[in-house]
């Protein structure tokens, strides 16, 4: 009997096909937890660029000018909630708003304060360094930002255990 077929058979199209479904649906079950990943990684770096922008404008005591003038210039606050974070200018010790930002869904700030970037260099006015954690709910990662009184901002690496 001369077996000369030259196709598949139906046991390897199925395994085939099989193989490539798996490959798939692991592909885009992480496809999810990649874009969550990013949204961490971009909230940390909007927030850091947000505390940087304060001790910049703080340092060079830089007025706003869509703010009312200022005679008695205290520095810049950066204060963070759980759901989001604002810029604001300390004139005479009253904080007037310069820009608020919201945290996205499923992506919280597990510290809350107030931090106040003095002018001229003089630094914060934490006691000690401190450190804002921002946790994703659904990965459930977590990634610091640690603030010197100095006024120095570290970004951290993100991690689970004790998020």
């Amino acid at each position: 009997m001369d077996n000369n077929n030259k196709g598949f058979t139906f046991i390897e199209l199925i395994i085939v096909v099989f193989v490539l479904l798996l490959f798939t649906g692991l592909t885009i079950a992480n496809y999810g937890n990649f874009n969550e990943e990013k949204k961490l990684e971009d909230e940390l770096k909007r927030l850091s660029s947000v505390l940087h922008l304060a001790r910049t404008k703080a340092v060079a005591a830089d007025a706003d000018p869509n703010l009312p003038a200022c005679a008695d210039f205290k520095g810049y606050y950066a204060t963070i909630s759980a759901a989001s974070y604002k810029l604001e200018r300390s004139c005479a010790g009253t904080p007037d708003e310069v820009q608020t930002y919201s945290l996205p869904a499923n992506i919280i700030s597990k510290t809350t304060l107030q931090i106040l970037f003095k002018p001229l260099n003089a630094g914060t006015d934490l006691p000690s360094v401190t450190t804002v954690t921002l946790r994703n709910n659904i990965l459930d990662k977590c990634i610091d930002i640690q603030i010197s009184p100095s006024g120095t901002i570290k970004e951290g690496t993100k991690y689970t255990s004790g998020c």
